[in-house]
């Protein structure tokens, strides 16, 4: 496994790996049994709808804790308004902080865990369905 490390210029930056699963918004609110919320234009961010992401975000927290979700940006740095991450959080990271993480002893730790967070609220998944993603934000 390759790593890579440096530092980030940008002031305001951040970055954070989520191991877990990405999956499409409609499909995610069929499985947890919640119905789109109405769609508020002036509260949209980036062209989503941010009501839908945030009655997602509020089950997970109260039913998956310690699992997150995050919303996906794609390499245009545009926000990825139909699909979702939805796992465990390893490291937060700011400007110029380097983290040293065992991928492997991570997974094996968190991996269970996230599997069965998602099982016991309808999201069938096993071990090969997990993915490392990894999120950046120059914010701004």
């Amino acid at each position: 496994m390759k790593t890579k490390s440096g530092f980030v210029s940008n002031s305001s930056s951040s970055s954070f790996i989520v191991r877990g699963i990405e999956i499409k918004v409609k499909k995610l609110l069929r499985l947890f049994g919640l119905k789109k919320p109405k769609r508020n234009k002036q509260n949209e961010l980036w062209g989503c709808e941010d009501e839908t992401f945030e009655l997602l975000n509020e089950y997970v927290s109260e039913r998956m804790n310690p699992l997150s979700i995050e919303k996906t940006i794609r390499d245009d740095g545009y926000t990825e308004c139909d699909s979702v991450v939805i796992g465990m959080t390893w490291g937060d990271m700011g400007d110029g902080s380097v983290e040293s993480i065992n991928i492997e002893e991570k997974m094996e730790d968190d991996d269970e865990n996230i599997i069965d967070k998602l099982n016991r609220n309808n999201v069938k998944v096993t071990k090969k369905d997990l993915r490392l993603h990894i999120f950046y934000s120059s914010g701004g």
